[in-house]
Order: structure tokens, then C-alpha cells, then sequence
């Protein structure tokens, strides 16, 4: 990024650099990367543990009792995606923002311009649209995943037709969100 800004403004195009941070890296890039890592990891463990209770007939335990199984298992679920996306995302922006304050002396930016051009590129509303996001991603993963993982049959060979199942969906819905979203921000 350092270079990037340093780049343009050799070109004399740095008013350029607070747009594509703000709107590019931070609004779009950092949380749609975010969101694939954990489609990937949590989609495939989201869908076995599911589908491992439907094969070894705890829901029908549940139903037993009179619990409500998709409360059980959606909620906890939707819950710790959405809060594992915003630590990632937030961890990752720390780790930007703080690779730029140690690379800055190397590339002779000065504080003031990283000062300002952080201030410029945080902006609460931005954060609010990230925030939604991720909390759209992380329905979208957790729904996907629990969904196909209660449809299964009650054979073990299904597991991992399931697990493959629900990431491709969830990859799919994930793009078709992030499209609608990219529309619904910029079009309206």
C-alpha cells in the first residue's frame, strides 16, 4: 500500500489512494477475503457436526423434547460467524493499518499523511456497511451449511456429498450477496 501511495504520487494522483483504500481494500477486498476463509473452514465443519447429529438421530431426540432444533443449532452457529468475521476483519485492518505506520519512515510518508489518510479511509458509515456484510455473509454460510446438513439421509456416505455440497452453494450465495450488495451500494 506504501508503494501504491508513494506510486501516485510520483503521478500526482494521490487524492486517488483514500478512495480505493477506503472503498476497494477496506469496504469490498478485506471482508469478502475474510468471509471465504471462514466459508471454507467453517462451512465443511458447520455441515459434519450437523449432519453427524441428524445420522446419529439427535434431532429426533430434540424433537422428542420438545426443543426447537433449528433455534439449537442455527443460533449458536449464525452467532460465531458473525463474530469470527468481524474479529478477523478487525484484526486484519490492526494489521494493515499498523504495517503502514512501520513501513512509512522506510518510504519518507510522513505520520501526518498516514494520519490523514487513516482518518479519511475509517468512517463509521463505511464500518456499518462492513458490519453488514459480514453479518449477511455469515447468515448466508451458516444457513447454507445447516440447511443441507439437516437434509441429509441418515447414511454416513452422505457426509461428505453434504459437506462438498454446502460450500459450493454457500460459495455461490456468497458471490450472488456480494454482487447484490456491490449494486445496492453503488446503484442506489
Amino acid at each position: 500500500m506504501a508503494l501504491g501511495f508513494k506510486t501516485l504520487v510520483v503521478l500526482g494522483a494521490e487524492e486517488l489512494f483514500v478512495p480505493i483504500l477506503r472503498f476497494g481494500i477496506i469496504g469490498e477486498i478485506i471482508p469478502l477475503i475474510m468471509s471465504l476463509i471462514v466459508l471454507a473452514r467453517s462451512s465443511t465443519a458447520m455441515t459434519a457436526d450437523v449432519a453427524s447429529q441428524v445420522i446419529n438421530g439427535e434431532m429426533d431426540l430434540m424433537k422428542a423434547h420438545n426443543m426447537s432444533p433449528p433455534l439449537l443449532i442455527l443460533f449458536p452457529r449464525i452467532l460465531g460467524l458473525i463474530l469470527s468475521l468481524l474479529s478477523l476483519v478487525g484484526i486484519c485492518m490492526g494489521i494493515l493499518a499498523l504495517s503502514t505506520f512501520i513501513a512509512a519512515p522506510l518510504l519518507d510518508i510522513s505520520f501526518a499523511q498516514l494520519k490523514s489518510i487513516w482518518g479519511q479511509s475509517l468512517l463509521i458509515v463505511d464500518m456499518q456497511w462492513v458490519g453488514l456484510k459480514l453479518t449477511l455473509n455469515a447468515l448466508v454460510i451458516s444457513l447454507i451449511a445447516c440447511y443441507t446438513a439437516m437434509k441429509i439421509k441418515r447414511d454416513i456416505r452422505e457426509l461428505p456429498k453434504a459437506s462438498s455440497q454446502a460450500v459450493i452453494l454457500s460459495l455461490f450465495a456468497l458471490f450472488t450477496v456480494e454482487t447484490l450488495m456491490i449494486f445496492f451500494r453503488w446503484l442506489s
